[in-house]
């Protein structure tokens, strides 16, 4: 998902600006920012690796299930 051609990684920069939002640019929390993007970049690390095991990351628990029942037939 993007807003403004940037994907939330590149928003979460602490040099991004939004055009017409300058208003903004003074209550900009960098640190915050570079909060962000280091949970977003290890939150997709992860993800990364939990696909490259094959699992799917879901919790729903119906899909555990359908998988059991899958696995015993």
């Amino acid at each position: 998902m993007q807003f403004q051609t940037k994907t939330a990684v590149e928003w979460a920069a602490p040099t991004s600006r939004a055009n017409e939002w300058e208003f903004l640019n003074e209550k900009v929390n960098v640190q915050g920012r570079q909060q962000v993007v280091k949970l977003l970049t290890t939150a997709a690390a992860k993800q990364e690796g939990s696909n490259k095991r094959g699992h799917l990351g879901s919790t729903n628990n119906e899909d555990r299930d359908f998988k059991k029942r899958k696995e015993t037939e």
